[in-house]
């Protein structure tokens, strides 16, 4: 994850205005968010004791419909935990429709 967020950081003009990208939020590293205008460190998101990466992703998907607006998450995984806990959670964050 620190890679990802070294890496994309110098190259968020590539992320479409549209578009927000949360990662990390474990032990050492923060969580942070990458927009088109650049990189923010979310502390709200960050909690070095969780480690459990499935129930996390939906901590940053909740977080990107109720501060940023955003109306649509798209998650890529072959686990079928996050796919049966997508379900559950699609269901119970407010302004999520897609």
């Amino acid at each position: 994850l620190q890679f990802l967020q070294e890496s994309w950081k110098n190259e968020v003009d590539l992320i479409p205005n549209d578009c927000t990208v949360t990662i990390g939020g474990f032990a050492p590293g923060p969580a942070v968010m990458l927009t088109a205008e650049g990189m923010s460190e979310l502390t709200c998101l960050t909690c070095p004791q969780h480690e459990e990466a499935g129930t996390r992703i939906f901590a940053h998907a909740a977080y990107s419909v109720s501060s940023q607006g955003c109306t649509r998450v798209v998650i890529k995984a072959t686990d079928t935990d996050i796919a049966i806990l997508g379900v559950y959670h699609s269901q119970r964050i407010p302004s999520l429709k897609e």
